[in-house]
């Protein structure tokens, strides 16, 4: 898998209110923009896990935290998402 890397300029004293470090951070980044882009259709559940840089159990797992549901697709994108899933 080729991966590009996307740098985010963060003031120092966020990450020191937030309690985190960077590495922290960056994960709840690529969580919650993993969960967003899901949630609005943009990607399928296992191209979020993998931004997320989860397996899809635990992709689903937060997506149930997150109350966010699995299932939200029309019948057609239902079948397409579940031959992605088989193949």
């Amino acid at each position: 898998m080729n991966t590009m890397q996307i740098t985010l300029d963060v003031p120092e004293d966020l990450l020191f209110t937030l309690n985190q470090s960077t590495e922290e951070f960056t994960a709840q980044i690529c969580l919650w923009t993993a969960l967003n882009l899901y949630k609005n259709h943009k990607l399928t559940l296992l191209q979020a896990a993998q931004l997320a840089k989860m397996d899809w159990h635990q992709f689903v797992t937060a997506l149930d935290k997150h109350e966010i549901p699995v299932i939200d697709y029309s019948p057609t994108e239902l079948e397409a998402e579940v031959q992605r899933l088989l193949t």
